[in-house]
């Protein structure tokens, strides 16, 4: 269903310690900050925004390592398998609960972490190319269902929240679109920007923004409940005839 579908885009980043417990001094030394997608997307850089919070707070040092791979896996499992003594922190979203469904993997996700806070939420859009003949959620079904198999998208990562609200489109409407999945978030944009991709389940409006405003994305619908005021414009999926 579309709430399935803007949960899962919507729920936020989530700071997490290896479980176990820390001396009353801490900290005393640097703090490493692990973040479980590449440079330049959305988890990072909300990522580096908390780990200079941190640092100001703590007066210690906090030092940003990207660990990109497997959906946010290889972060996680090297969080998981860090000293528990404070001095590694990791920051995660959505994917520690969703990869744990598509595979094994090399941590438990409610033992071997100590959640810290929720960091923020991100605001879900649905851009394309704009040589894309569709305008909206309407048309876009439309075309797809007219041209199936033709319509490709690209995402973070298989299992990522935009991956499965793709998916969930698809069910929802009937249609077939083609996964592209990416390492993460940058060329992913740049291939999209370039027309090698038509779509793009965007996570954070944030990060699509400028772009739509330049005329070099096309605003699709807003995968939330209400119209977003930074687009007021681009109307919600619920509008465009897929209610909850």
């Amino acid at each position: 269903c579309m709430r399935s579908l803007r949960t899962a885009l919507a729920l936020g980043m989530a700071l997490f310690f290896t479980a176990g417990a820390f001396a009353q001094t801490w900290p005393s030394r640097p703090i490493k900050f692990i973040v479980p997608f590449p440079p330049g997307g959305p988890t990072d850089i909300i990522g580096r925004n908390a780990a200079q919070i941190l640092q100001t707070a703590l007066g210690q040092p906090v030092v940003v390592d990207n660990r990109p791979g497997g959906t946010g896996t290889v972060g996680l499992e090297a969080l998981a398998k860090s000293p528990a003594d404070g001095y590694t922190v990791g920051l995660t979203a959505i994917t520690l609960t969703i990869s744990p469904h598509l595979g094994p993997v090399p941590f438990d996700a409610f033992k071997d972490f100590t959640l810290i806070s929720r960091l923020g939420a991100t605001t879900p859009i649905i851009v394309a190319h704009p040589n894309f003949p569709a305008n909206n959620l309407a048309e876009l079904v439309a075309y797809a269902r007219a041209n199936p198999g033709r319509v490709n998208y690209g995402t973070p990562g298989i299992g990522t929240a935009p991956h499965l609200a793709a998916e969930l489109l698809q069910i929802a409407a009937g249609i077939t679109l083609v996964h592209v999945p990416y390492k993460g978030t940058v060329q992913l944009t740049q291939d999209l920007l370039a027309g090698a991709i038509t779509l793009n389940f965007e996570s954070s409006l944030t990060m699509a923004k400028a772009n739509v405003n330049a005329g070099k994305l096309k605003p699709i619908a807003m995968l939330t409940e209400k119209r977003s005021p930074l687009l007021p414009d681009v109307p919600t999926a619920i509008e465009l005839g897929y209610p909850t």
